[in-house]
């Protein structure tokens, strides 16, 4: 009996994997059990990724349009506004076999946000249930961007929060403990003006490393930050850098220098098993708007300088001929046995965004084959463009977003791409 019993478990939890989804529709078997309350938990935990990529772009997401807080029927405080649509990240944060999703509201003007762990109830709705696992709800006074990823090594998700917008702020760590269901506000003591971070093992020792971005940070001066993860939840700078800027010419090669003012960094999978840089900003001096590093599997892992047959050479794209394009998203994929970046750009006014593909040609040296003619901008929808998309398991690029007003189509969470 007791070997049937956990036999229909699995099943049901078998079921259960997607439940991470949006505004509607049930992903409860019917006549099944309600995974609320004091019931919880009672399935196999999912365990995230091994980066922060992997993490945004999972294939047990459902739904990842998530309607703004104050269409989901929770009470507010009367100081609560808005959700900040870049800071939804997803996970099992309550350990029960179905995806949970954070997210950050903001306050007044200068006023903290406050941070919301959402559960999917009974495969119908979104609830607040933050109180079970988090006591301290502050977030940033200008909460930017949050992933996901195990930062203290303990098998359960944890969500690292970008922070900065007019003013530089200490970034944040939402950190699970290793033996209950809680999670801690944790400081980081990194005071940037962060705008984007990713986070994925680079030294190979099973623990998540963090890149940031610093637009016009003045306490670090360093546009990019890379950090080495203890797996405690800490992060310190490497004892060597591992991210080099050549400043001279080496043989017949100049190099480019990196992107000024860097707001938007991507850790992205590619082919090898690597994980390559991608930073975006704004364009200057002998600087491009992009750059693609490629990891060297050393310190540095990542340089501009082309010294060795395996040093990494550049990418540099522009969105429809503009100056002021800037990258927002980025993924990788082998569709049709290619492998190839595909590049979501906006007009840093938002007015106009699309979709560009590159194919890797030659992996040793990074040679990039740009097909500006493979996706046309489409129309700006009703409410503006998303920023950030997830690939899901049938090549689409999603809306990845918590400030959805529906998906219906010609609005911004209703804009979907599939890969070519």
């Amino acid at each position: 009996m007791k070997k049937l019993k956990r036999t229909l478990a699995f099943l049901l939890s078998a079921t259960l994997l997607g439940c991470g989804g949006g505004g509607g529709g049930s992903s409860t078997p019917s006549g099944g059990p309600t995974r609320y309350e004091d019931s919880w938990p009672i399935y196999a935990a999912l365990a995230p990724g091994v980066s922060s990529y992997a993490n945004k772009n999972d294939t047990r997401i459902v739904r990842s349009q998530i309607d703004d807080i104050r269409a989901l029927g929770i009470t507010l405080d009367a100081n609560e506004s808005n959700s900040v649509a870049s800071s939804l990240t997803l996970g099992d944060f309550y350990q029960e076999g179905q995806l949970s999703s954070f997210v950050v509201v903001n306050r007044g003007a200068g006023q903290v946000g406050k941070v919301y762990f959402l559960r999917w109830k009974d495969g119908t709705k979104w609830v607040d249930d933050t109180a079970r696992i988090l006591s301290n709800r502050n977030a940033c006074i200008a909460s930017q961007y949050a992933i996901t990823a195990d930062f203290n090594h303990d098998g359960k998700p944890d969500v690292f929060l970008s922070c900065g917008g007019g003013s530089e702020e200490e970034q944040l760590i939402f950190l699970s403990s290793p033996s209950s269901s809680s999670y801690s506000r944790v400081s980081t003591g990194i005071v940037i003006k962060g705008n984007r971070a990713a986070a994925a093992d680079l030294d190979g020792d099973s623990y998540p490393d963090v890149v940031l971005s610093n637009k016009e940070g003045v306490s670090n001066p360093s546009s990019v930050l890379v950090l080495k993860g203890g797996g405690d939840g800490k992060f310190v700078n490497p004892p060597t850098s591992w991210l080099t800027n050549c400043t001279t010419s080496s043989g017949s090669f100049t190099p480019q220098e990196i992107p000024v003012k860097v707001d938007q960094v991507f850790l992205v999978p590619t082919t090898g098993g690597r994980t390559d840089l991608i930073v975006s900003g704004e364009s200057g001096a002998g600087a491009k708007n992009q750059m693609w590093f490629r990891n060297q599997g050393r310190a540095p892992y990542f340089t501009n300088c082309e010294n060795t047959a395996t040093s990494a050479k550049l990418f540099s794209a522009s969105l429809v001929n503009s100056s002021d394009a800037v990258l927002t998203d980025v993924f990788y994929s082998t569709l049709s046995g290619t492998s190839s970046l595909y590049a979501y750009m906006q007009t840093s006014n938002g007015t106009v965004a699309g979709l560009q593909k590159f194919v890797i040609q030659n992996d040793a040296t990074l040679n990039l084959n740009l097909l500006s003619n493979v996706f046309t901008a489409p129309t700006q929808p009703s409410s503006g463009f998303p920023s950030m998309f997830r690939l899901n398991s049938s090549n689409q690029l999603i809306p990845f977003d918590a400030s959805c007003g529906g998906v219906a189509a010609g609005t911004r969470c209703g804009l979907t791409f599939t890969l070519q």
